[in-house]
């Protein structure tokens, strides 16, 4: 635990595995450029993001969201397993039936934090939500590059490009997180888009379009 005793400062449980996470976007490389950006998952995030708060959760704090404050990632403690990101993917935990907002979806662990950072990324770059389909919480097509798009080719890009430091799973079966990262990346394309085209985009898609397709709050 980080601690100002120990030459830090003071942060609990869900502070340190955020900080965690952020160090994680920084060292994270790829052997194919990102579809939504020429730059570092890293350099792209910051050039984005201009801080990240974290919240205990309760009444209006129930779910993470961009932007209470301009830029600023609001991390919600409610729905995430803070003790299952000590690892890249709890194997115990399973995806929920169905899609819940943010945080209960998909598989718990360290990959969760990230791709919620991710997301809501995304969302501050495109400067908020513009609700563009019939149901709440999809995106029109993937290819448009809006936030549940880049959600997707991201959980894609951990499956197939990354590097195998933070991909390369202990025990019997090393490629378990990355067959997680493709499943999830699936149930993305079958569940948040009203459209189901996929055409892979060139490394510098341009923002035009998710500024238009931007996905209703989470």
């Amino acid at each position: 635990m980080c601690s100002e005793a120990g030459g830090s400062v003071d942060l609990d449980l869900f502070q340190l595995r955020g900080y965690q996470a952020l160090l994680i976007l920084r060292a994270m490389r790829f052997d194919e450029p990102l579809p939504w950006t020429d730059r570092t998952l890293f350099d792209w995030f910051v050039e984005e993001v201009d801080g990240v708060a974290f919240v205990s959760g309760g009444p209006g704090n129930e779910s993470s969201f961009c932007c209470r404050q301009t830029r600023v990632i609001q991390m919600s403690g409610l729905g995430i397993r803070i003790d299952d990101a000590s690892t890249w993917i709890d194997a115990q935990a399973a995806a929920p039936q169905g899609l819940m907002q943010p945080e209960g979806r998909l598989h718990q662990g360290m990959q969760s934090i990230l791709v919620i950072l991710v997301h809501l990324a995304r969302v501050s770059e495109a400067g908020g939500r513009k609700e563009v389909c019939p149901e709440p919480w999809q995106d029109r097509r993937p290819e448009d590059l809006g936030p549940w798009g880049v959600e997707y080719y991201f959980l894609t890009w951990l499956a197939d490009h990354s590097g195998s430091n933070f991909l390369a799973a202990p025990g019997s079966n090393p490629s378990f997180y990355r067959d997680v990262a493709r499943q999830d990346a699936q149930t993305i394309l079958e569940t948040r888009f009203c459209e189901q085209s996929l055409e892979t985009p060139g490394p510098s898609a341009l923002l035009g379009a998710s500024l238009e397709n931007a996905d209703p709050a989470r």
